[in-house]
C-alpha cells in the first residue's frame, strides 16, 4: 500500500518522493492539488501563524537564546 509505504519514509524521503510525483503530473492535476493544499493552510492557519510569529520575533529569539551562546556557529544554527 502506497499510503503505508509513504507514512514509514523519513521526513527527507517524503519531501523527495513528493517532488518527483508532482514533476509527473498534467498541469489539470497541479492545479487540484494547489486547490487542495491551499485548504489545509486555511485549516491549519491560525497554528501555523502563530508558531511563526514566535519564530520570526526578535526579542522572542533573543530570550530564548539568552545571550548565553554566543559564538557563529550557534548564531548560524539558530538562523537556519
Amino acid at each position: 500500500d502506497v499510503v503505508s509505504w509513504f507514512k514509514e519514509l523519513e521526513s527527507y524521503k517524503r519531501i523527495d518522493a513528493m517532488c518527483t510525483l508532482l514533476n509527473m503530473c498534467l498541469p489539470f492535476e497541479l492545479r487540484f492539488i494547489g486547490t487542495y493544499l491551499e485548504e489545509l493552510g486555511k485549516r491549519d492557519f491560525q497554528e501555523l501563524r502563530g508558531a511563526e510569529l514566535r519564530a520570526n520575533n526578535p526579542a522572542d529569539l533573543a530570550a530564548d537564546i539568552g545571550g548565553a551562546d554566543t559564538d557563529s556557529r550557534t548564531r548560524r544554527k539558530m538562523a537556519l
